[in-house]
């Protein structure tokens, strides 16, 4: 299938080149491609004449290669393939398409050849260089000499290719009982030089893999657009699908690519996608409202809404809805986050085709996360600010507040810092001549949001001088987790470079507080001798800890704080849940675990329109795994999930979902 839209698609650039050739511009930039930097150095080289490539990674030009013409036609042949080999989707070169080519370039047409861009053939003809050079740094140029003349690259730059969502649409799915049946349109003006589908037996595969199936192409009706055939007889029954074609450029790299199709092998009937998906903000203004246009099909059982931050991965089941229902919000979403939705009409079986893909947020009274990685330095203008924040949506900008020593009270020291879009890193610098003398200041900042709410104060920094000028600070503060329960703290031994420090007090404080007088001193006596505190502080909230250098006579700043946040060991899910309809009940049952702390099994019920509900808790027993719900309605459909939780309450993700109507 490559090499026969390869060869036809060489053919056609080749012949109809002559009418849109342009002169090539002296300025040309490098392409990063799989097989290496591609450099199409803008001429051919005529019988005789080389064309040298030089190379500055930064420290001068060198010669890389000397390029030159092939001298017969074998040659010109062997080259051809020796180049398609750098390539994975020019798998193969015939000898007549090699020999049409060597003609033209005979005839005079070089420049018509060159104008189409192909790079395998470019290559062939010394009018292009690959350097398979690994790790080259982004500022990487070339100087092409052909001559006399001279002309230098753009940079290679480190700016992954844009990806184009939209130009690749999913048509059709028709499974049959031996086989997939797919088809994606797009339109003649946007179609790809190279298509490839990508598959993933879920449950099997850990990636999508490419599919070496043929692909069938057709103009529609209206003659606008390309419609895109798969036949994957290769489908086992019994297994679910996911497919998505992608659109490569000649040198191999994806530039468009659709959304993602499931479907499963066994010729049982499906539902067609839900249409018309849109988004907007909650009437008030408590999340995103979802709304689609009424099912047609009488075989959906439920429609259910997946929810993701990131378009093409790790989406969550957020709802189960009614048949019937044309409109659901979302009030779990955070306000200023970007969220994507797809929303399935579930059919029997489980067979489904998910909508496309939309876009949601929205704004309200909330506040904003503050900022995040915060770090202090004197300058000699005075003392400089450096923090990075998630996202500047919603962010209209920062306030940066000091307080004098670290028992005082915060007071804001700039106006209003715009917040820029091209860039997630921002700075301040305090000018006041006293931040950068003997008194120690501490800091910490707000997001302001375009609500005009600011976010709670961010962690505190302080300019690393003690109070009184005279103990240091302690750097490097960390902290590692030894168990379940137990962390340990541990810091720069300060009394190395600092005779007078004999000794230091760790604090800790929850955080969320907004000022440094949450923080508790945790120990009675001064550490002396160690770097090293252990806590078990519990797993009830995120703590920050400080350090303080101590002496006989005086005591430190605080350091930096760290942030700590114990998690337990997240147990494994029960397995194979069964359930059996009984006379006005349902009873499951499942397969224990052998894990040790396990407390409780924790069993959840869903209907139709109605979220999951934890509807019993069976304590746990190396025999019995068992629970019958008696609260059911004949004829009703239902779902369940069972979870196992620890001692320590650290619950496990869902089993397998099972599904019954009891009689």
């Amino acid at each position: 299938m490559k090499n026969l839209i390869y060869n036809s698609l060489l053919s056609m650039l080749i012949f109809t080149s002559a009418v849109h050739a342009q002169e090539k511009s002296n300025d040309f930039k490098p392409e990063v491609t799989p097989a290496g930097v591609y450099l199409n150095v803008g001429a051919v080289p005529q019988k005789g004449e080389r064309v040298i490539v030089w190379r500055n990674t930064g420290k001068g030009f060198e010669t890389v290669a000397s390029l030159n013409a092939a001298s017969t036609k074998a040659a010109f042949y062997q080259r051809m393939q020796n180049q398609a080999m750098r390539f994975p989707d020019y798998y193969h070169v015939t000898e007549q398409v090699a020999g049409n080519l060597w003609d033209m370039i005979q005839s005079g047409k070089q420049d018509s050849i060159r104008n189409a861009g192909i790079p395998v053939v470019l290559l062939a003809m010394g009018a292009a260089f690959l350097d398979t050079t690994a790790n080259l740094p982004a500022g990487t140029r070339y100087r092409v000499q052909l001559g006399n003349r001279k002309w230098d690259s753009e940079e290679i730059g480190d700016k992954p290719l844009k990806v184009a969502y939209d130009q690749i649409v999913f048509h059709q799915l028709q499974p049959a009982q031996e086989a997939i049946r797919a088809e994606w349109r797009l339109l003649r003006t946007q179609q790809s030089p190279l298509l490839e589908v990508q598959r993933q037996r879920m449950g099997i595969d850990s990636n999508f893999v490419a599919l070496k199936t043929d692909l069938g192409f057709e103009k529609t009706a209206k003659g606008d657009s390309i419609s895109v055939h798969l036949s994957d007889t290769t489908v086992l029954a019994g297994i679910n699908y996911q497919y998505y074609l992608t659109g490569k450029d000649y040198l191999g790299r994806v530039i468009s690519r659709s959304d993602t199709v499931r479907s499963f092998a066994g010729n049982r009937a499906t539902v067609a996608g839900l249409k018309n998906l849109v988004t907007r903000e909650a009437a008030d203004s408590s999340g995103i409202e979802l709304l689609w246009s009424k099912p047609a099909a009488n075989s959906i059982r439920s429609i259910r809404v997946f929810r993701s931050a990131y378009y093409d991965s790790a989406y969550v089941q957020v709802a189960v809805l009614s048949a019937t229902d044309t409109s659901w919000v979302d009030r779990t979403s955070a306000m200023g986050i970007n969220y994507y939705y797809q929303v399935i009409a579930q059919g029997d079986g489980d067979f489904a085709i998910p909508s496309l893909r939309v876009f949601g947020s929205y704004m309200n009274n909330s506040r904003l996360m503050p900022p995040s990685e915060i770090t202090v330095a004197a300058v000699e203008a005075g003392t400089a600010l450096n923090w990075k924040y998630q996202s500047y949506l919603n962010l209209l900008g920062f306030r940066v507040y000091r307080m004098q020593g670290n028992t005082g009270k915060f007071e804001a020291i700039s106006d209003l810092i715009p917040a820029r879009k091209d860039s997630l890193v921002f700075s301040y610098l305090d000018k006041n001549p006293a931040s950068s003398g003997d008194q120690s200041y501490t800091y910490a900042i707000t997001a302001v949001g375009r609500n005009d709410k600011e976010s709670p104060l961010s962690g505190i920094v302080q300019s690393n001088v003690s109070e009184k000028g005279v103990l240091p600070v302690p750097l490097q503060v960390r902290s590692l987790q030894l168990d379940d329960d137990k962390i340990s703290i541990t810091w720069q031994d300060m009394s190395a470079s600092n005779p007078s420090v004999t000794g230091y007090h760790v604090y800790r404080k929850a955080i969320g507080a907004d000022s440094v007088k949450g923080f508790v001193r945790l120990t009675t006596q001064a550490i002396a001798n160690a770097n090293e505190f252990e806590d078990a502080p519990g797993r009830q909230n995120a703590w920050q800890y400080v350090v303080r250098s101590v002496s006989y006579a005086d005591s430190s700043g605080y350091s930096l704080p760290v942030g700590v946040r114990i998690y337990g060991a997240k147990p494994l899910p029960p397995g194979r849940v069964h359930a059996v309809s009984q006379k006005s009940s349902v009873v499951l049952d499942w397969d224990g675990t052998q894990i040790p702390g396990i407390g409780t099994y924790q069993v959840y019920r869903a209907s139709v329109g109605a979220e999951p509900a934890l509807i019993g808790s069976v304590p746990y027993s190396e025999k019995k795994h068992t629970y019958e719900d008696k609260n059911v309605s004949g004829g009703e459909l239902y779902f369940y999930y069972v979870t196992t939780k620890t001692l320590d309450g650290v619950e496990s993700d869902r089993s397998r979902e099972i599904s019954i109507r009891p009689r």
